[in-house]
């Protein structure tokens, strides 16, 4: 099976990578600057991915059976920082994408996001109307929107929640970022009355190859952990898990925090019908805290500050 990957140095492109070249994928590997880990692909290529047309007469010329996009602007703040450029990724980007895989009947996945709810309701289902509260969460929507448009035949919209995982940089999925600011000194305040169904990466990446080899399973779909967590409890075990202290990590109300912007306070997505169809299970949290590793370029301070050095076991 040949695939693209669009965004594959990305914590979710990059996994998928991984995935997809067990399962003997031929892969080409697209991003905007950063070097690729080659041996996943055949071949790996630069584009500017704010311009997607660029990608049109590669796409063509390949005539691969998947595209997977990966790449987006996921962070809210600087989505908000600056709207333009980010619709370029989160939303130009997504529609050229589908248009493409329409013509080529290729299959066309598209990651986006449970922050289209607004977290008012107890739990969500596919079909439940969606309420974004961010701008990211509104260009994800329109994203959603134009792929179904232009590609429904041929496409699936997976709506995901946090995911963790271990970057190629070691400093963007959820863990990395904890355990950078540990390493700084600096005070993590998380938010207690924030929930969310975070997902390994690694779990979302074999959802996607399963789905990849299935012709009957197309349209929009939930995926997530099992269970829902506080963005203060996932902090702490993260550093329960390589045996850090906890201190600096502090529980805070977003009601307490002035300026800030509404947000989602809970987001609980319903897997099915997704789940009973897959032969990849939904993990529960602490499950996936196994799989994490420390950074490279933290290792050392790892090493002197955790309580049991024998908790995590550096692999090469």
């Amino acid at each position: 099976m040949k695939a693209v990957v669009v965004g594959a140095s990305g914590l979710l492109g990059s996994a998928f990578a991984r995935a997809a070249h067990r399962r003997g994928f031929e892969l080409i590997g697209v991003s905007n600057k950063t070097e690729l880990e080659s041996k996943y692909f055949k071949e790996t290529l630069n584009f500017d991915l704010s311009n997607p047309e660029l990608l049109t007469e590669f796409l063509l010329d390949y005539w691969p059976d998947v595209i997977i996009n990966t790449a987006a602007i996921s962070e809210p703040d600087v989505v908000d920082a600056d709207p333009r450029y980010a619709a370029k990724l989160n939303i130009d980007l997504p529609r050229k994408l589908a248009q493409i895989a329409s013509h080529l009947s290729a299959c066309y996945f598209h990651p986006s996001s449970d922050m289209v709810f607004d977290g008012t309701e107890r739990n969500y289902r596919p079909t439940a109307v969606p309420n974004p509260l961010t701008l990211y969460g509104e260009q994800k929507l329109n994203a959603e929107i134009e792929v179904l448009k232009y590609a429904a035949e041929h496409s699936v919209v997976l709506r995901l929640p946090l995911l963790n995982g271990n970057s190629l940089t070691g400093k963007r999925s959820m863990h990395e970022k904890v355990l950078w600011a540990l390493s700084e000194n600096k005070k993590l305040d998380l938010f207690m009355d924030e929930l969310r169904q975070p997902c390994s990466v690694d779990n979302v990446a074999e959802v996607i190859v399963e789905l990849s080899e299935r012709q009957d399973l197309r349209g929009l779909f939930h995926w997530g952990g099992k269970q829902l967590v506080s963005r203060y409890e996932i902090g702490k075990k993260i550093a329960d898990r390589f045996c850090l202290s906890d201190e600096l990590i502090a529980p805070t109300l977003s009601k307490d925090v002035l300026g800030l912007k509404a947000r989602p306070k809970k987001l609980e997505l319903i897997l099915s019908p997704l789940q009973g169809k897959l032969k990849t299970k939904p993990q529960m949290f602490d499950d996936q805290l196994a799989d994490l590793k420390i950074p490279d370029a933290l290792y050392s301070w790892f090493r002197e500050n955790t309580r049991d050095p024998s908790c995590y076991v550096r692999r090469f």
